[in-house]
């Protein structure tokens, strides 16, 4: 199964400051995190001397490698079956377009385990608590929201109108479930770097390309971090993704 491929001196066990021979002793390593030194020149506190936490800092370049399609609906490709589906990670959602047999980014995320986030999501949207965009127009590269989602709506009325939409909008529910398809590149690695991977890829997206980006709602909240501001990431995917280049800023 795809993962990070680390930077070749993280590959070789040769993280900085960790494992090497001195010739002399060297000053601690401090951080504001954790202002005492301890006896393996890093700090005292125990989650900063963790080899994730010196792996996170000693990473320049990240290479993203995607898997997928996989989706909602039965199958081979079901999301709930394949078998990086306990596994953490950044996924997207894209919708292939019919005339180029190219795909539209629709939603980017972050999990700790890729099945039981897209359970939530599928109760979601089968609930109407989500968008529900129209499936043909959408794979035209179209969007058109049949149905706005209770969540963006806070009036009082707004369960009144999502009870009295169901019967109307439940097909047309589960034919948009059946047009995305999902992307996933594991990270096992903490969350907060997870999140600004996240946020990293939604904002090259809706930042660099606004042609492309028709398809991925304004008001999907994606955050970055100044903490992980340090390199290149390197990405591939089986398909073309309109906007994602080979080579993202994080």
């Amino acid at each position: 199964m795809s993962a990070v491929r680390l930077p070749r001196a993280l590959a070789r066990g040769s993280v900085p400051g960790v494992g090497r021979r001195r010739l002399a002793p060297r000053p601690p390593r401090i951080c504001e995190h954790s202002p005492t030194p301890c006896e393996n020149g890093w700090a005292q506190d125990p989650s900063y001397c963790e080899p994730d936490a010196r792996l996170e800092r000693a990473m320049s370049d990240i290479h993203l490698d995607f898997t997928g399609p996989f989706t909602f609906t039965e199958g081979d490709r079901c999301i709930f079956h394949v078998p990086v589906s306990a596994s953490s990670g950044v996924y997207l959602w894209a919708i292939r377009q019919l005339d180029c047999d190219e795909y539209l980014m629709h939603y980017v995320g972050e999990t700790a385990r890729l099945a039981k986030r897209h359970r939530e999501h599928m109760v979601q949207i089968l609930g109407l608590n989500y968008g529900i965009w129209d499936p043909d127009e959408a794979q035209r590269g179209v969007s058109k929201l049949v149905w706005t989602g209770l969540w963006r709506d806070r009036s009082a009325d707004g369960p009144a109108r999502a009870i009295r939409a169901y019967a109307t909008h439940h097909d047309a529910a589960i034919r948009y479930l059946s047009v995305i398809e999902v992307f996933l590149v594991e990270l096992q690695v903490d969350g907060r770097l997870r999140k600004h991977v996240e946020g990293c890829l939604g904002w090259h997206i809706r930042s660099g390309y606004p042609q492309h980006k028709v398809l991925y709602p304004d008001d999907n909240h994606i955050g970055r971090t100044k903490e992980y501001r340090k390199g290149m990431m390197r990405i591939s995917a089986p398909v073309v993704i309109r906007g994602l280049d080979p080579v993202i800023p994080y």
